[in-house]
């Protein structure tokens, strides 16, 4: 039996998603506690060799090992975000609409099916591979052209792994995103199965860490079919548009937000070059 009080929609995705962020931060800790150390093992292997004879061959040798870790990560944290996710949606389901909404087989499957992409996963790691030993490359080149020695060469590539710690960064980076995007499927699933044919755009909305593409997204719907496209450690969520459950105020969407906000914070998030455009009218907000 439903609820006789319909709870507001976008206050209850606001405490869920605080919960479920939480929830998410949690299962990814020590599998980027892994992350860490498997890089250290790295830098150790690039530390053990002389600093003359590092060359690109040693830093792909050493820097497979980590990549395997990545990609035994990738696929946990992508699973593991999947039942964050699912547990959200079924939780989020079951507030609004006061059903009960059940685990059944066939909503595992239809989950497991926005897995398929895992098996890409070789891929996707080798092409961070490639990147990386890119950048060493492009090091090596131009130290060479600079006329630079040997060993200085090589502090300045440990210095792209050490201090910079880039490798590491888009590691954590890559799994993080896995996570998520594995659990807004895993949500998605859900609200599918039962019933629910659109979701609403939700950004971080007036956060400062909030891009100003994902302040456009926000408030747009979208069918349930969709699959929401956010970028690399994106925190935007899909609120399933429920039958029956009516908002308690107007969605507000991200453009009318970012209209009624003053100059200093339109310029911040347009950045000061496309304000100026902006002002000029020579771009639209959601061209930026």
């Amino acid at each position: 039996m439903g609820r006789s009080r319909r709870p507001d929609l976008v206050e209850l995705a606001r405490q869920k998603r605080i919960v479920y962020l939480r929830s998410l931060a949690r299962t990814y800790r020590p599998i980027g506690l892994r992350l860490r150390d498997a890089y250290n093992v790295f830098l150790q292997e690039l530390e053990s060799k002389s600093s003359v004879d590092i060359n690109v061959d040693d830093v792909r040798l050493s820097y497979r090992v980590f990549l395997e870790v990545l990609e035994d990560t990738a696929s946990e944290v992508q699973r593991q975000g999947v039942v964050e996710g699912m547990r959200y949606g079924v939780d989020f389901l079951q507030d609004v609409t006061g059903v009960e909404v059940r685990w059944t087989q066939t909503t595992v499957d239809s989950v497991i099916k926005t897995l398929d992409y895992l098996d890409r996963l070789p891929d996707l790691v080798n092409k961070f591979e490639d990147y990386h030993i890119g950048k060493v490359q492009a090091i090596i080149l131009a130290a060479q052209n600079e006329g630079l020695n040997p060993r200085q060469t090589a502090l300045l590539l440990r210095d792209y792994f050490t201090r910079g710690q880039n490798p590491l960064y888009e590691a954590e980076r890559f799994a993080r995103s896995l996570q998520i995007y594995g659990s807004r499927e895993g949500a998605r699933a859900i609200y599918e199965r039962n019933g629910v044919e659109q979701w609403i755009w939700s950004a971080n909305i007036g956060s400062r860490r909030t891009c100003m593409a994902c302040i456009v997204k926000h408030g747009t719907v979208h069918p349930i079919t969709e699959v929401l496209n956010d970028h690399f450690n994106g925190r935007c969520s899909a609120i399933p548009v429920v039958k029956n459950a009516q908002l308690s105020y107007q969605f507000e969407d991200g453009i009318s937000w970012f209209m009624r906000q003053d100059e200093d914070t339109q310029r911040y998030f347009l950045g000061a070059r496309f304000y100026d455009a902006w002002q000029q009218g020579k771009i639209r907000v959601d061209q930026s």
